[in-house]
């Protein structure tokens, strides 16, 4: 089959990314410092109304930031990647298990979610090093520790920001939900990070090409 790819520059949405990606890492710093305050606070055994409802109001903005900011940031990743993907086969990549679209497509389609995109994004990774003869590459261990934390952020992050929005009873009860937020944002700022370089990584490889390559 004819390859009918054309490579573009993608650069500029590259770096929309990973500012964006950087300002997920900043807003995952900030909750989990703030909930680690809140544990110290708490863990001082005296109850200071006041004090636990200014930080349960802080933080629900910083949810609310941070959730319209990962809408905004798998948005972008998800063209990112589906262009990235057209790239290599532009420069040649063959045999590859996904298509653009269905690269993208794996990423809500139930069950398969939970190995598929990895499984995408390492033939992206390979590819975009070495078009033509990717197929004995190796991956790299970053991709297997940026998809773990993705299924930990995916079924763990969602229950702990359940549990921040929810008002505690007790003063063990807040603890216990200052506690798994910090674990949860701590994830999520690993999560952001790992992403960061593997985009950056990526983008590095396919920039490689714009001189010798026209751009439509």
């Amino acid at each position: 089959m004819r390859n009918t790819y054309t490579f573009r520059d993608i650069s500029l949405l590259a770096k929309l990314l990973a500012g964006l990606l950087i300002v997920g890492s900043a807003l995952a710093a900030v909750s989990a410092v703030s909930s680690w305050l809140q544990l110290q606070l708490l863990g001082e055994g005296v109850f200071r109304q006041g004090q636990v409802a200014a930080y349960s109001s802080r933080h629900q903005t910083i949810i609310q930031i941070e959730a319209i900011g990962f809408l905004l940031t798998a948005v972008i990743f998800l063209c990112w990647f589906y262009c990235a993907n057209r790239n290599v086969r532009a420069l040649g990549a063959d045999d590859m298990r996904f298509t653009p679209g269905a690269a993208v497509a794996v990423f809500f389609v139930p069950i398969f979610c939970l190995w598929l995109p990895y499984a995408a994004m390492k033939d992206l990774w390979k590819t975009s090093k070495n078009p033509t003869g990717w197929y004995t590459d190796r991956s790299s261990l970053i991709l297997i520790v940026w998809w773990t934390l993705w299924i930990m952020s995916a079924y763990f992050g969602l229950p702990a920001r359940m549990l921040a929005g929810s008002p505690a009873s007790s003063l063990d009860g807040m603890k216990f939900v200052a506690g798994v937020v910090i674990i949860a944002e701590t994830v999520n700022l690993l999560l952001c990070i790992t992403a960061l370089v593997i985009v950056w990584k990526i983008q590095q490889s396919l920039n490689a090409y714009l001189p010798h390559t026209s751009i439509q």
